[in-house]
Parts: C-alpha cells; sequence; structure tokens
C-alpha cells in the first residue's frame, strides 16, 4: 500500500513562488486593475489557492484566461492554463492536464519566453510523475533545470532537485534520493523559503517511513506539521495527516491512524481529489479489515473501488481488489476471495510488464551511457600518450641535433652516449606501450565481468517478463478466438467445430496460465514463500492423482527474497519429478527451521530410480537434477537424494537462514 504514495501524496506542484501577498491584498488590487494587470492579478489569486482550495483555483483561472484572450496577451493565457492544469492534475484527469500544460508551452514557445517555459516544464515533470511518467518526468525536469543552472536562480534549482528525490525514491533508489532531498532542504533553507523546506521534510519523514525508520519519519512529519497547521494550505496538512496516520499503521497503533487518516480524508474529499481519495479509501478498509470491523472495512472498499476505477488508476485498482480478497477470506467466503484474488493477479500482471519495459529502457539507457564514458576514456588515455609521444619525439630530434654538432668536437664518446641515450628511450615506449595494452586488456576484463554478473541477475527477471508477455499478449488474442468461437456457435451448421474448437482453445488458455505462473510465480511476492509452496502443492494436488501430504513452518521472515525464488525453483523442479516421472500414489514435503538450519524433506513412493547410473555427464536427462544441484548451490546448501527401483525417493536439502 506504501509504494505510490510519496509520490500521490507527497508532490509540492507549485510552491507558490512568492504567493504575491496574502489573498485580502490580492483582492483589494484587484478591485482598482484593469488590463494584462489584472489578468496577473487573478492568475495570482489562484496560484495562493492552490493548497486551500481547488475550486477557487479553478474560478480565477478562468476568468484570467478569458481576459487574456480578449486582450491577446500570451504570458497571462500560458499561467492562466498551468493554473488550470494543476486541478485537473489533482483531480486525477491525465489527459485534460496535460493537454493545458501542453498549450501553456507552445505559447511560451511562440513568445520566446525562456523563464516562463522553464516553469513549464517543471510544473509538466511534476503532472507526468504524478501519472507514474517517470523516464518523461525527467526529461522535463532535466531542460527546467539546465536553464536555472544557468542564470543561478537556487530557488529553482533546489526545488528541482526535490523532485529528483521524488523520482528516485520511486524507483527504491533510496540512497540517492535522500542525497537529493538534502540537497533541496539545504538550498531552501538558503532562500528562506519555508513553505518549500517544510515539504521537503515531509519528503524525508516518508522515506525514512518506507525504510521503517519510524521514529525518525514522525520527527520529520512533526516538524513540517508544526509550519503548516494553522495555515490555509489545506492540501499539504492533508498529505501530513495521511503519511502520519501512514506511520501509525505500520507501527500497528490503529487508533491513532485512524484518527490522522480520518482528518486527510475530510480535506480530499472537500477537494475531489480522486486519486488521494481512492488511497485513504483502502487505507482506511485495510485497518479496519485487520481489526475485525468488517461493515466498516466493507463501506470504505466500495467508495475506493468506485473512485479507482472512475480514473481508471491501475495501481489503487488492484490494492483495492487485493483488500476484497483478505475482505472475503476473513468473512469466510472463499469463492468471492478467489475471484477478486484473480482479478488482482490479472491487473497486476499488466501493471508488471509495462513497470518491466520501462525499467529496461533505463537500464538499456545506464548502460550505453557507461559504455560510452569508458570508450571516451579509453580514448582520452590515447591521445594523451600520443601527445607526449609527439613531445618526446620533438626533444630527440632536438637532442640529435645539437649531439651532432658535438659529435665532430668529441667524437667516439659522444656516440656511444647517443646510442645509449635511444636504447634508454625505446624501453621506455616499450613499456609505456605494454602499459597502455595492460590497462586496456583490465577494460575489457572488468566489462566482461560486470556484464556476466547482470546477466546472472536478470535471468529471473527474463522468465517474468517471458510470464508477463505470454499472459498479456498471446492469452488474451487465445481468448478473443474462443469468444468469437462462442458467439458463432448459435449457428447450428458449425456448432459441432466451434464446441471442439472452443475446447482446445480452452485446454490452450489453461496450459498457457501454467506455464505463465511456472515461469514467474507472482505468489511469491504477494502472497509469501511459505503460502506461494502452499498454493503450489494445492494446484498440484487438484490436477493430478498423487496423494500430497505438506508439513511446512513460516520461513518467510528469515530466508532471504533472491535464496526465495531460487529455493523455489528447487521444490518445484522435485515436485515436478514427481508428477511426470514417479508413479507415486503418495507424495510428502516438509519445510522445518531448526535453530539457525532450514531442513526441506520432499518423498514419494513411486519407481525410484537407480542412482549409480547418473553421472555428472548424464544429468540432464534425468530429471533436472543438475539444475538442482546449482541452485542449492547458489543458495549455500546441501543437496542429498535417495532411491532404489521400485522403493522411492526421498530428496533432503539443509539451508541456512539469513541473520
Amino acid at each position: 500500500m506504501l509504494k505510490k504514495v510519496l509520490i500521490l501524496l507527497l508532490l509540492p506542484w507549485f510552491s507558490c513562488t512568492s504567493l504575491a501577498g496574502e489573498l485580502d491584498s490580492l483582492k483589494t488590487l484587484l478591485k482598482s486593475a484593469s488590463g494584462t494587470l489584472r489578468v496577473d492579478i487573478l492568475n495570482d489569486i489562484a496560484n495562493s489557492q492552490k493548497y486551500v482550495s481547488t475550486d477557487s483555483v479553478l474560478h480565477y483561472a478562468r476568468l484570467a484566461l478569458k481576459l487574456a484572450g480578449e486582450l491577446e496577451y500570451l504570458h497571462g493565457k500560458s499561467n492562466s492554463y498551468s493554473n488550470i492544469a494543476f486541478v485537473n492534475v489533482y483531480r486525477g484527469k491525465k489527459d485534460s492536464a496535460i493537454a493545458f500544460i501542453e498549450k501553456a508551452l507552445a505559447i511560451d514557445r511562440v513568445s520566446g519566453n525562456k523563464e516562463n517555459e522553464a516553469r513549464n516544464r517543471l510544473y509538466y515533470g511534476n503532472a507526468l510523475m504524478q501519472f507514474e511518467e517517470y523516464e518523461k518526468a525527467s526529461q522535463n525536469f532535466i531542460k527546467a533545470l539546465e536553464y536555472f543552472e544557468k542564470t543561478g536562480d537556487k530557488f529553482y534549482t533546489s526545488k528541482i532537485s526535490g523532485h529528483l528525490g521524488i523520482v528516485f525514491a520511486s524507483l527504491n533508489d533510496y540512497q540517492t534520493a535522500l542525497e537529493y532531498f538534502n540537497k533541496a532542504l539545504s538550498g531552501k533553507r538558503e532562500v528562506n523559503d519555508s513553505l518549500g523546506a517544510s515539504m521537503i521534510l515531509t519528503n524525508l519523514g516518508y522515506l525514512h517511513l518506507k525504510l521503517k525508520k519510524y521514529s525518525e519519519a514522525l520527527s520529520y512529519f512533526k516538524k513540517s506539521l508544526s509550519f503548516f497547521e494553522g495555515t490555509r494550505y489545506n492540501n499539504n496538512l492533508a498529505t501530513l495527516y495521511s503519511n502520519i496516520g501512514e506511520c501509525y499503521a505500520a507501527m500497528n497503533e490503529y487508533n491513532n491512524a485512524l484518527k490522522y487518516l480520518t482528518l486527510a480524508q475530510g480535506y480530499l474529499d472537500k477537494n475531489r481529489a480522486l486519486y488521494e481519495q481512492a488511497f485513504i479509501y483502502n487505507h482506511i478498509a485495510d485497518i479496519y479489515i485487520k481489526t475485525g470491523k468488517f461493515t466498516k472495512g466493507e463501506q470504505y472498499l466500495k467508495q475506493a473501488l468506485e473512485v479507482a476505477g472512475r480514473i481508471e488508476h491501475k495501481t489503487e485498482l488492484a490494492l483495492t481488489y487485493k483488500l476484497y480478497h483478505n475482505f472475503y477470506l476473513n468473512t469466510g467466503d472463499a469463492k468471492k476471495a478467489q475471484q477478486y484474488f484473480d482479478k488482482y493477479i490479472s491487473l497486476r500482471d499488466s501493471i508488471s510488464s509495462a513497470e518491466r519495459h520501462e525499467q529496461v529502457a533505463v537500464l538499456k539507457t545506464k548502460y550505453e551511457t557507461e559504455k560510452k564514458e569508458k570508450e571516451n576514456a579509453i580514448l582520452q588515455a590515447d591521445l594523451e600518450m600520443e601527445k607526449k609521444e609527439r613531445i618526446l619525439n620533438q626533444r630527440l630530434v632536438w637532442f640529435v641535433s645539437v649531439a651532432g654538432c658535438l659529435l665532430i668536437v668529441l667524437g667516439f664518446y659522444f656516440n656511444r652516449s647517443l646510442k645509449q641515450k635511444n636504447v634508454i628511450l625505446q624501453k621506455e615506449n616499450k613499456i609505456k606501450e605494454a602499459e597502455k595494452e595492460t590497462i586496456k586488456q583490465e577494460t575489457i576484463a572488468n566489462q566482461q565481468r560486470e556484464f556476466s554478473h547482470k546477466l546472472i541477475e536478470k535471468q529471473e527477471e527474463e522468465r517474468e517478463r517471458i510470464a508477463g508477455e505470454l499472459h498479456d499478449e498471446i492469452g488474451q488474442e487465445l481468448l478473443i478466438a474462443k469468444n468469437k468461437l462462442l458467439i458463432d456457435s448459435k449457428n447450428k451448421q458449425s456448432k459441432a467445430l466451434n464446441d471442439e474448437v472452443s475446447g482446445i482453445l480452452s485446454d490452450a488458455i489453461e496450459g498457457l496460465s501454467a506455464i505463465s505462473h511456472n515461469l514467474s510465480p507472482l505468489e511469491l511476492e504477494e502472497l509469501g514463500f511459505t503460502e506461494t509452496i502452499a498454493v503450489m502443492i494445492g494446484r498440484v494436488e487438484n490436477s493430478s492423482e498423487i496423494k500430497f501430504n505438506l508439513e511446512t513452518e513460516n520461513i518467510d521472515q528469515i530466508l532471504h527474497e533472491k535464496k526465495q525464488i531460487n529455493l523455489y525453483r528447487v521444490i518445484q523442479e522435485a515436485v515436478n519429478n514427481i508428477i511426470k516421472h514417479s508413479e507415486a500414489a503418495t507424495a510428502g514435503l516438509v519445510i522445518k527451521r531448526l535453530d539457525n538450519d532450514i531442513i526441506i524433506k520432499i518423498t514419494d513412493d513411486g519407481t525410484g530410480f537407480d542412482l549409480s547410473g547418473i553421472s555428472s555427464d548424464t544429468d540432464r536427462p534425468h530429471f533436472g537434477l543438475s539444475g538442482m544441484k546449482e541452485r542449492v548451490k547458489l543458495l549455500g546448501g546441501q543437496l542429498n537424494i535417495s532411491s532404489e527401483l521400485n522403493s522411492g525417493t526421498e530428496i533432503k536439502i539443509l539451508l541456512s537462514a539469513d541473520n
């Protein structure tokens, strides 16, 4: 539930550059203003209301836009569009928000107002980040930052540093995010921007909340709250109340959590902030479900489902499905619980596929950049070497000329000295060439080692990508074909053929789903290792005649997630071997923890096999045993197999628990 809230609840859209005084003063000036000055004051009033009332922002921005259009005042129109875009972002209307901010940028390009264009680039980046389009957001931030660094504007450079902190926090690079936030906080304090500094404190609090440093998080939140309480920045108060509620919920202090989340809800409902509403409803529902107040929990789930569905926000909608799954599990309706879990997995698959594509693009760009930098470094070293050799040759020519003149007078003595110097220079050149070649070879070797390391790390990610593509693309095409056949089955002349083909497609869809789950067990992330193993055994038992006995202790918290996926693959391979080859009537899986060790035992009463006939050279045909052995080695464990013909098989795995 905490994944996206840093951007969507903590995002400071505008810092309201100076607010141009209090609202009453602006309204007083407005009474006597006319022409373009009146447009500017209307936009200033709209700007001052951004953290008070979105309805007021929209009202004054529209008045400013109408007057600016009549006066053909480009700067006024640009600012009006930016203010209207803010309201649409806050209310979750992506297409409208982007359309208005792009209108503002188009006007800036026509008018040649570079400063206003840079500010609108910043606002555009905020809007894109609000809708989780991080790559485009970062591009706009960088363009804005380039302008303000050239002009030496510390206010905006510190502001953009804060936004880059949000980008890295969203990508789970917390250390880099912390560096940017601290840089932004220092800049805000340097220019005496109390509002901006308080927003950065809020972001720092949330970052520590994600790092599970709850005391530090509450300290940052309360420092920020001391600034905003008693002000008219209602949206910031809603953000702080929401984050403090999040912190107390993480600490299992549910009464305090509900108190602050309810305060946040009041502000968000008033300003119709749809995304934040969906988030708050989901979080309050989660607390009520955990505390056994199911009626209240269901009430908030219905509200979350309606809002998340209306704005088509996949992340919050997936979360709502997951919470409905928990709700029906706790209220005893297993059928509905399974239905919502299937919805959750399907939508989560779609989100994960999109995220994988984005991550691949980022990694590719990063790799190409690093590769180019290394090539440039090698080229620069070559140029420096050539320069030194050229200087050395010039000196050598001078020396030979002088030596030639002296040779007439000194004869043999200087001739011998010259030859010795030439020998020394040649040796030095050879040494330098050897050093150059050594550096080049070391660079290539390092690049190869780095590539091999990344290849190993990405193996499981590639399996997840393939599973996502099978599910999202091939699975959808099969399902469409099946539905078309079912519709056409009303034609009696082709009904038999349609029924036959429909049955084949159903089998294909089920097979495809099984392949997808085998490639990428999404349950590991969502349910944890122990429950995922139980789900796998349940599926196997339902699809075969073998009776499986499962006895397992919860080891989720004592085994690192990377070890979990490898151990899952080992158990999956062993269970598949039992189904395909053992001809067993019963089988068993035992997972226990003994002190700092984890013991796994997998048995069956099947036909068994002759271990003496298996060698390292012939492992591959024997049920994937080599793959199991390699994964157990990666886990730092031991694998022992006992089997005899017609006497069943027993596999024992011993691992050390993570400390």
